[in-house]
């Protein structure tokens, strides 16, 4: 390469019949008298996902070039003193004359394939913030009459943010782990390199980032020059099943998220009734503590919450306990701030226990 010609300094790309062309000026290469030299045209594909895409194929080509003064190119068939290049390919729309033999090698550039080759996995689509525990995640998997949970879309891209559509790992070579340390099984493989984590299982409650590995690449660690990586975001997957089934305590299955006016657990308050008691016990105030926030400052995990009172030991026939002049408040029995764990049950007046 004699000299190194910046196209964007010597005019824009022109499109003719939809291929792109540049005229390059003052380029000044010469040859020995009755002698040849390589000329090579290079080119750097820096653009964007919707016109580059992983597999298309990319031919450039010597379309003509202009004598200076003083010298002649070795004469063609037309003796026109001129180059002409030859046909790209079969679907070409060009019409060229056939090249002199003094420009036939390289007047063509050999049809190139496209190869992207990923740095990162990027979650595209990210997983719902909240799911539950032993329970299939992703719309697929939509329980009657609730809300629909988001799967996480994991696409493997290079530093361009595009798609390299040749990275398949299957689901047996895929670590997806989160920070609390569980390692999750993957649903399924990369297909033209992407990962659908429809039907993403979590087995331990608690709050974490998820992360996929495959392939020597892990989307929690990004090369830096993939400013457009996008790493998992928190989710929260919660065990709402009562862990006490003793004493009167009613439990409940698993909740799904989108539930309405679903029982969460109950609990049977029993006077300790002795000879050295001479009134009836009574309960002023109780609290429910629950073993992570049931609420965040980004939003509640539970709301609406009310406490019920039965009689029977059921919740058939309960009535809430505001009716009788109780309030139910949230609690913090931590230090960070938005953040509530405690539902608190006080009563106006103490209530006796028979």
């Amino acid at each position: 390469v004699l000299n190194e010609i910046d196209e964007q300094a010597n005019g824009a790309i022109t499109v003719v019949n939809g291929y792109g062309t540049i005229t390059f000026t003052n380029l000044n290469i010469s040859a020995p008298d009755n002698d040849d030299i390589n000329v090579l045209v290079l080119a750097t594909f820096d653009n964007t996902v919707a016109n580059i895409t992983d597999g298309d194929f990319v031919q450039v080509v010597v379309l003509g070039a202009t004598l200076n003064t003083g010298s002649k190119f070795a004469p063609d068939a037309a003796q026109t003193g001129s180059i002409g290049g030859i046909q790209t390919s079969i679907n070409s729309p060009f019409t060229l004359p056939e090249a002199t033999a003094s420009v036939t090698v390289g007047s063509v550039g050999p049809l190139k394939r496209m190869q992207v080759v990923a740095t990162s996995l990027d979650f595209t689509t990210q997983a719902s913030a909240f799911a539950g525990t032993n329970e299939p995640v992703g719309p697929s998997y939509a329980a009657p009459g609730l809300p629909t949970t988001s799967a996480a879309i994991v696409e493997a891209r290079d530093e361009n943010a595009i798609l390299d559509i040749d990275f398949n790992p299957t689901a047996a070579s895929i670590t997806i782990i989160d920070n609390e340390g569980e390692n999750i099984p993957s649903p399924a493989g990369f297909i033209n390199g992407i990962l659908n984590l429809d039907g993403l299982i979590y087995t331990l409650a608690g709050d974490g980032t998820l992360s996929v590995q495959a392939s020597g690449i892990d989307s929690a660690n990004p090369p830096p020059a993939n400013t457009s990586a996008i790493p998992g975001q928190l989710v929260n997957v919660i065990n709402v099943t009562a862990t006490q089934a003793t004493n009167g305590v009613l439990t409940t299955t698993n909740i799904k998220g989108g539930s309405v006016n679903q029982v969460i657990f109950g609990v049977t308050f029993t006077p300790d009734n002795n000879s050295q008691t001479t009134t009836e016990p009574s309960l002023s105030k109780f609290i429910f503590t629950f073993d992570k926030p049931y609420e965040y400052p980004g939003g509640p995990v539970f709301k609406n919450f009310d406490v019920r009172e039965s009689t029977s030991a059921t919740f058939a026939g309960s009535t809430t306990v505001t009716l009788t002049g109780a309030t139910i408040t949230k609690g913090n029995s931590g230090t960070n701030p938005g953040e509530f764990d405690q539902v608190i049950v006080g009563f106006k007046s103490p209530k006796t226990i028979v």
